[in-house]
């Protein structure tokens, strides 16, 4: 295919999303969804294996792919769900003013000093941290993926309180994989949530209905189809406005504090709280939920999980994650309908939902389509985690560097810790481009701009500049140091489709120019043990097969 022809289908590909509403009442027993799903084979083929870890992961290495090839799809399942200890938190690494918190040291539990600004440098700080934390992921692991996938779900979003982010983000990660009923009532009476979605204002003379609203249509069971005015399959208007009293009384504790001694966290004011019983209508089981006052939103969510609906909603949102689009009444049948049964049997376990999905026949068939595109941090990560490169070792150096990649990546159309909605990124609910929406002339000049900083001008920052190490990369390759073997490596690991001999070709050119692998391959040598080896031809050869090969359109696919 040409590269113009597969712009236009990467840029214009509809897709179509059909969803089966299915009525919840207080009939609905689980039993009807327990369905088998077909397990894959215990071994994976090099193109499963690729594609398993490019779906679930920010990027895998080399060394993390030959690692994973000798094992069986449950042990690589088990490397994925690994869990490992939470990163440092993010630092002050430029801000002297900070008299609460030295140089080297973490802001995320100390105050602000009155009538001293400190919004910015805590955030440029916190957005570098995100960056290096998601490239910087230990081994092969589905975590930061998950949490970016939570971050999407819920929304929260440019908060101002950076403190208020780094703990919702960090609950997002605990949560990761984890109990997703069991998170649903953490996030209620979360800071950060609290003031996203004004629960700090609820009280029982103005009852906010925000959250009541976001927390059934986007977070657990959704509208469901249209039956009437103001009602849907799946709740009414009455119920946002019964779960907005039965919510009234919370607010959050610690915002912008200027003493040590105020914690972050939430606080229930009775007096603030409607203590009288709130009706809920048919579709939620005609339930009443009595004045449990500081347990009442846990008696909510609980109402809520009585629903199959609620189970097949967030399945539905995990397919469309690291599967596809498209969700067609058959997909609902065969696939949705078993996640939402497992979600249901192991308590609202998240973990063996996906192990279900991942280790199932269905997903590997996905492979021969071209369905999803990389999401900006996906990009960027993958490229950063493949190619070694220098940071000098200062902290300052170091955080304006991932934060130069964080802005990277919100040049590319995704910022973190500011989805554009409460809905999350469009790339992940609106028809019908879908992931397609990552692709603009805008964002693909930033994507190639990108390419050719990285690898060939470096980024730079006061004397010193950051792009890939060319020695350290061949040394990967000791052993097997020829352009077929590294062209090949590149593009069975990091490509979703095959390019083709003609394009393969193109690649091997970029790199030899004009010799043969032969000759390469001992210049390569050269390169790595000889320190008086004239090495800027050859140097410049390899960044211009770098550059090509990572620009090609193919490259944005999944």
């Amino acid at each position: 295919m040409k590269r113009e022809d597969f712009l236009k289908v990467l840029i214009s590909a509809p897709f179509i999303l059909s969803l089966s509403s299915c009525k919840s009442d207080k009939n609905d027993s689980f039993k009807s969804l327990n369905k088998e799903l077909e397990k894959k084979s215990s071994r994976l083929s090099d193109d499963e294996l690729a594609f398993l870890l490019r779906r679930t992961t920010f990027g895998f290495t080399k060394e993390d792919y030959q690692q994973c090839k000798e094992l069986e799809i449950d042990e690589i399942l088990e490397l994925l769900f690994s869990e490992y200890p939470h990163p440092h938190p993010p630092i002050n690494f430029e801000f002297v003013p900070d008299v609460f918190t030295n140089l080297g040291d973490t802001w995320v539990d100390k105050p602000y000093l009155k009538q001293t600004f400190f919004e910015q440098y805590r955030k440029k700080s916190l957005q570098a941290w995100i960056l290096k934390v998601i490239v910087q992921e230990k081994g092969v692991s589905i975590r930061e993926q998950m949490t970016l996938f939570w971050h999407n779900h819920f929304g929260v979003s440019d908060i101002v309180e950076h403190k208020y982010e780094y703990i919702h983000n960090e609950l997002l990660r605990t949560y990761a994989f984890g109990n997703y009923k069991e998170l649903i009532k953490k996030v209620t009476i979360d800071p950060a949530m609290l003031r996203f979605l004004s629960g700090f204002e609820n009280n029982r003379k103005a009852p906010n209905e925000n959250y009541a609203r976001e927390l059934l249509e986007l977070f657990t069971i959704g509208k469901g189809a249209l039956k009437g005015e103001g009602n849907y399959t799946n709740y009414t208007e009455g119920d946002v406005r019964a779960l907005a009293r039965a919510l009234t009384g919370w607010t959050d504790v610690g915002w912008y504090a200027n003493y040590k001694h105020i914690p972050i966290g939430a606080k229930f004011q009775p007096l603030s709280h409607d203590p009288y019983p709130v009706k809920l209508s048919e579709e939620l089981g005609n339930k009443t939920i009595m004045p449990l006052f500081n347990k009442r939103y846990e008696e909510i969510i609980d109402i809520i999980f009585e629903k199959p609906e609620t189970s097949k909603f967030i399945c539905r949102k995990l397919y469309r994650w690291f599967v596809d689009s498209e969700i067609s009444n058959e997909i609902e049948d065969v696939l949705i309908e078993p996640l939402a049964y497992t979600l249901v049997k192991n308590d609202f376990e998240i973990k063996p939902v996906l192990y279900q999905l991942f280790s199932s026949k269905y997903f590997y068939t996905q492979i021969p389509k071209i369905s999803k595109t990389k999401n900006p941090l996906e990009y960027v990560a993958t490229i950063l985690r493949n190619f070694p490169f220098d940071i000098p070792d200062n902290i300052n150096f170091e955080y304006n560097f991932w934060h130069q990649m964080f802005n990277e990546a919100t040049s590319m159309g995704m910022e973190y810790f500011k989805p554009p909605s409460v809905a999350g990124w469009k790339s992940y609910y609106q028809a019908p481009l879908y992931y397609n929406s990552w692709i603009n002339a805008a964002t693909l000049n930033n994507k190639q701009l990108f390419c050719t900083k990285f690898f060939d001008q470096g980024f730079k920052y006061e004397n010193s500049d950051v792009k890939i190490n060319i020695k350290k990369w061949l040394e990967i390759y000791l052993g097997e140091l020829s352009v077929d073997y590294i062209v090949t490596d590149l593009t069975q690991r990091l490509f979703a489709i095959n390019l083709g001999d003609r394009r393969i070709g193109d690649i091997k050119r970029q790199f030899l120019k004009g010799l043969t692998d032969e000759s390469w391959s001992q210049l390569a040598k050269k390169y790595i043990e000889d320190e008086d080896f004239e090495k800027e031809q050859f140097e410049a050869n390899c960044i211009n097969g770098l550059k090509y090969i990572f620009s090609l359109p193919e490259f944005h696919l999944i």
